[in-house]
């Protein structure tokens, strides 16, 4: 039963992403991935796993399971799509002027590599207060778990490498000066390093994705068939297998024989993704529990530093599913350190988490929110309206990969999105006077009073 499930919930989402691809020629439309997303997340685990295991917790995927599965699954996507249905969605022209290009560009080459220095100063200290780099990466496990928590305000200034790294490709795009995309480049390698020395391979393969979306974004779409070009083939292999590898390394001391054929790499890939395991337990171990929003409470404490309020209820949801799934049951609430468990947490799902609060009304108002939330990310990423593709890149990624109705990734969009607001404020400060200045420009040229000084600054080089 779970491999018919899996085939016909998979040609489901084939068929809407057919459609909207039919509409768009974009591969990398929210909607469409979405859609995928959902295929990695729900339909690929029911036809590749028997079930899934959360640290002793054994889920099976059972006949009665995955039925109670594909049905809250269904009514998700359905929701979702619908706020697509309403108005059309206009592909704009690509093509960009040599003047807009300029008003979006407003930030010199020294910037780019303040903002990354920064970031990577927090960073390595730290690494440093890990135990430095050598302890790091002899003691990979031990030091991902560290770093996880009593780093909170520090870690906010690792997205300044990102801004940096986003800068130095606009200035490319915009320039087409080589160097900005050498700088680029190294400062992306140095950042999936920072990650991966001890074994974090989300921040590295997200970059990738990050680098596909930027240069979407300029190009207003990317068809299909750029899809499948060598240059990502090869980028999505070493990613898949770099991720692989350094999460083996974190769960077995630095052993890498635990995935030592393609099937069961393959198989991890798959438990990676999936949340089809998560979901089930929602709907058939926790369907008389009922939270009503009080989860979100717990997004208020997000400012508090763990140093003044310790025992915090805490923003990583996860905590209060892995608790259930072994038997500790605990208000939305409960503060962290009341809790049986407090480590290995297996965060929600927006189904999962939307259920356990209002029921099947939750599993509707999921879906329709999070189609809201793609309908406007798709209406932006299609108008002809200016845009720093910078921060819009990072605003694409984040709601189409990462975000989800919970209060730990909307905890994380927050604390991640505020380091890029204070660089879109100056650009678009920027805009502003650069465009009253190419407006004196043309009046003062029409009247034939043409001098070095009626014209602005190169801002630039």
């Amino acid at each position: 039963m779970k491999y018919i499930v899996g085939v016909v919930l998979f040609l489901a989402l084939l068929l809407v992403g057919a459609l909207r691809y039919g509409r768009v020629k974009n591969i990398f439309d929210p909607l469409i991935i979405f859609l995928f997303l959902q295929f990695l997340r729900y339909s690929l685990p029911l036809v590749a796993l028997d079930g899934e295991d959360f640290f002793g917790c054994y889920v099976p995927f059972s006949v009665e399971n995955v039925l109670s599965l594909f049905f809250y699954e269904f009514v998700f996507v359905l929701f979702a799509i619908l706020p697509f249905s309403f108005g059309r969605t206009k592909k704009q022209s690509i093509s960009i002027k040599r003047s807009d290009e300029e008003t979006g560009h407003n930030f010199k080459r020294l910037t780019a590599i303040t903002a990354f220095s920064i970031g990577l100063l927090a960073k390595v200290y730290v690494i440093q207060k890990l135990g430095g780099f050598f302890y790091v990466v002899s003691h990979m496990s031990e030091s991902y778990s560290k770093q996880s928590s009593g780093f909170g305000y520090i870690s906010l200034l690792y997205g300044l490498m990102l801004v940096g790294i986003l800068i130095e490709l606009q200035r490319f795009k915009i320039l087409k000066n080589k160097r900005d995309l050498v700088i680029a480049v190294f400062m992306s390698a140095i950042y999936m390093g920072s990650y991966l020395v001890y074994s974090s391979r989300g921040p590295a393969f997200q970059l990738i994705i990050i680098w596909i979306c930027f240069f979407a974004i300029y190009n207003k779409g990317l068809p299909l068939k750029k899809l499948f070009s060598p240059l990502l083939i090869l980028l999505g292999i070493v990613a898949g297998v770099l991720s692989m590898a350094v999460v083996n390394m974190r769960n077995s001391g630095n052993d890498l024989t635990q995935y030592d054929s393609v099937s069961l790499m393959l198989g991890g890939i798959i438990k990676e993704f999936s949340r089809s395991g998560r979901d089930i337990y929602c709907y058939n171990e926790m369907s008389d529990i009922r939270w009503y929003g009080m989860v979100f409470l717990n997004l208020l404490y997000m400012v508090v530093p763990s140093g003044i309020f310790g025992n915090k209820p805490p923003l990583d949801d996860g905590l209060y599913l892995i608790n259930a799934m072994h038997g500790n049951v605990y208000s939305p609430n409960t503060p962290r350190f009341d809790m049986a468990i407090q480590s290995g947490s297996v965060p929600f799902a927006t189904q999962g988490l939307m259920y356990v609060n209002f029921g099947l009304f939750g599993v509707i108002l999921g879906g329709f929110v999070t189609g809201l939330l793609l309908k406007a990310i798709s209406n932006y990423f299609y108008s002809s309206r200016r845009k720093n593709p910078f921060f819009f890149a990072y605003l694409f990624f984040y709601f189409c990969f990462m975000f989800q109705i919970t209060p730990l990734l909307i905890s994380s969009f927050i604390t991640n999105v505020a380091v890029f607001i204070p660089f879109e404020i100056y650009a678009s400060q920027r805009n502003k006077t650069l465009s009253l200045f190419r407006y004196n420009k043309a009046y003062v040229i029409g009247s034939g009073r043409t001098t070095r000084s009626n014209l602005p600054d190169n801002v630039i080089d």
